[in-house]
């Protein structure tokens, strides 16, 4: 398979909505792995997660097909899980708040899930 079309295979197949999360997501992987640029790197490795998780999900060529294998392993399932948690506080209490941050218990429960995550991708990685 041409580099080119690597991280743009063919997904004409695919319901316009779910074509674009597809789009979108491999320029990211494309940039995050081949450009070194920063771009949205949370949001596509849950988005691969949640890919490679679904058993019914589109079969797609190009890198689509790489990821699969990868993160379709139960320690992935588990890590999504755990990422989806840290995301979410992370993206309405501390990137965009939409709600001050005043409960203890709550800053407690957020960060052993963050440090749960990162236990998870520290096992996953060795």
């Amino acid at each position: 398979m041409p580099f080119s079309n690597y991280f743009n295979p063919f997904i004409g197949g695919l319901p316009v909505k779910k074509k674009g999360l597809f789009e979108k997501n491999a320029r990211y992987l494309e940039h995050n792995l081949i450009f070194g640029r920063s771009i949205q790197k949370v949001g596509t490795l849950l988005f691969c997660l949640a890919y490679a998780q679904e058993p019914g999900s589109a079969k797609v060529g190009g890198v689509w097909q790489d990821i699969r294998p990868v993160f379709a392993v139960s320690a992935m399932a588990n890590l999504y899980t755990d990422l989806k948690e840290v995301n979410t506080f992370r993206n309405t209490r501390v990137a965009h708040v939409e709600s001050k941050l005043d409960d203890p218990e709550e800053a407690w429960r957020a960060m052993r899930a963050w440090l749960r995550c990162l236990g998870r991708m520290a096992e996953i990685g060795s």
